[in-house]
């Protein structure tokens, strides 16, 4: 989904929930194990930070200074509306009966704005579970691409916590193919 279609996604979703939220724009871009990453920008508030909660309890949080010279573009207003929140691997276990939920919040936190991945918040709380899940949290990666001779794909991923990683890898009409982390790259 193109950016102009994320954001008109959006608003439009919020303008049908009728929860006063309308003119919020931005959500959340990428959840991995280790990272949530997004913008946020509203009209008349000042957002500052996000906060990663699961159910009353606080878990991560940063702040909304993250340039996004793509959103200023898009939406024509001038700021840093990105945000980059780490997700700290060594997290509690989740109550399974507590969802977990991303929200902007202003500097006096009177005002907290819901955050969800592609406007769509069912698809968030499950990835934010995944992610938070003991066995994926803090897994770091990245697809590289293919080899200089083009024989095979490259990436990496590994656990803070020294155990070894699993990716799988999946194209259409054939099985997942579990891929083990185990070599090393310097």
């Amino acid at each position: 989904m193109g950016l102009m279609a994320w954001i008109s996604g959006i608003t439009a979703a919020q303008r049908r929930s009728g929860n006063g939220l309308s003119a919020v724009r931005g959500g959340i871009d990428l959840i991995t194990p280790s990272l949530v990453s997004g913008w946020v920008q509203h009209p008349d508030l000042t957002l500052v930070e996000v906060r990663l909660l699961v159910g009353q309890h606080l878990f991560a949080q940063a702040l909304i200074q993250e340039p996004r010279p793509d959103v200023e573009e898009h939406i024509g207003v001038r700021g840093h509306f990105g945000f980059r929140l780490v997700i700290p691997a060594d997290l509690p276990l989740l109550n399974p009966d507590e969802e977990p939920r991303l929200l902007a919040l202003t500097a006096d936190g009177s005002q907290r704005l819901p955050l969800t991945l592609q406007g769509n918040p069912a698809a968030t709380v499950s990835r934010l579970r995944a992610a938070l899940a003991p066995q994926h949290r803090g897994l770091c990666g990245h697809f590289d691409g293919f080899s200089a001779d083009g024989t095979a794909l490259q990436g990496w991923c590994y656990s803070p916590t020294g155990g070894v990683a699993t990716v799988w890898l999946q194209a259409d009409g054939l099985p997942p193919h579990a891929c083990t982390c185990d070599q090393y790259r310097p």
